[in-house]
């Protein structure tokens, strides 16, 4: 299986990148009036509060079962597995999760896909890798523009 092995803060930092909203118009959504709690959360110095994992991935254009996972798995990795333990690790699906299932059903028509042939498993985990690297490299793109800007024009978006 394919694991991400990017942090919490890593993860938020891109999606800010990418969503097209400040830090103040995000922070304000969540209900925090001072936007250098993103900065906090963005550099992992202030860990995320669960309370607010669901409105903050929402307000970031994120999946929140995606943004959750991650977070149980940073944060409280003995308590996500047992949770996994008990619900199974295909419990919490993401949207993601879901529009993968019904690509692939779509595009296999009416043959079965059978995931436990081995050649299968590396076809679909080398495609799988390729899609990730190239997400990252946008996330990781969209980062560095941001970080290219001018120090004062980083501010007013703030």
């Amino acid at each position: 299986m394919v694991r991400s092995t990017i942090s919490v803060a890593q993860y938020l930092e891109q999606q800010l990148a990418v969503c097209g909203r400040s830090q103040r118009e995000v922070s304000a959504q969540i209900g925090y009036p001072n936007p250098n709690i993103m900065t906090m959360f963005k550099t992992g110095a202030t860990k995320i509060p669960l309370t607010k994992v669901a409105v903050l991935a929402k307000a970031i254009g994120a999946d929140p079962a995606f943004m959750l996972r991650l977070v149980m798995r940073e944060y409280m990795p003995e308590a996500w597995e047992a949770i996994e333990g008990i619900l199974g690790k295909d419990s919490l699906l993401t949207d993601q999760d879901r529009a993968i299932a019904a690509f692939v059903r779509d595009t296999a028509g009416s043959t079965p896909v059978d995931i436990s042939i081995e050649e299968n498993q590396k076809a679909l985990r080398d495609a799988i890798k390729g899609i990730v690297a190239r997400d990252q490299a946008k996330a990781v793109a969209a980062v560095k523009r941001i970080d290219a800007l001018p120090k004062n024009s980083r501010n007013k978006s703030l």
